[in-house]
């Protein structure tokens, strides 16, 4: 075993993060990911100029969670994590195979799945319960379900995705 100077636990405590990280969207990505949504360098941001906030066209937003492009069109924040780097997949699917789920998946894992809050906006995009919810992603016209990124992310309830499958 390696000796350290710290303790590792206390690495993991969300204060030492950076702020803003723990609001995730819908698309399964943190704010920071999102152009735009950076906090500026009198906020203790990153400085104007940086990798994630290069010139874009006007009105052109990207979300960016790591090495991978997210087409999200916009932040909708859904989720609070104790930490916003659970959540850095891209989606392969709805449900457990969305970013979303597989962040949430990686934040129980950690052991930290009771400090997981969605927030007063995820409710059922169909109906509006906020039970058994899950993340889809839909694309075209007219608009599918997606098994890929897409710029089109909602919550359903399992009823409602189920009811739309079958139409």
């Amino acid at each position: 075993m390696i000796s350290i100077g710290f303790d590792l636990d206390e690495a993991l405590e969300p204060e030492l993060w950076r702020t803003g990280t723990g609001m995730i969207c819908v698309c399964g990505h943190p704010r920071v990911s999102h152009t735009g949504w950076h906090r500026t360098a009198a906020e203790g941001g990153r400085t104007a100029g940086a990798k994630h906030d290069a010139p874009l066209k006007e009105g052109v937003k990207i979300c960016q969670p790591g090495s991978h492009m997210c087409p999200c069109a916009e932040f909708k924040h859904v989720l609070n994590s104790p930490n916003g780097r659970f959540f850095k997949s891209a989606t392969t699917g709805t449900g457990a195979r969305h970013a979303l789920g597989k962040g949430m998946a990686a934040v129980k894992k950690a052991g930290k799945a009771e400090e997981l809050e969605w927030t007063e906006d995820a409710k059922c995009a169909n109906c509006g319960t906020q039970e058994d919810l899950l993340a889809i992603g839909f694309a075209g016209n007219p608009p599918r379900i997606s098994s890929m990124p897409s710029p089109n992310n909602i919550l359903v309830c399992t009823t409602c995705k189920n009811l739309a499958q079958e139409a």
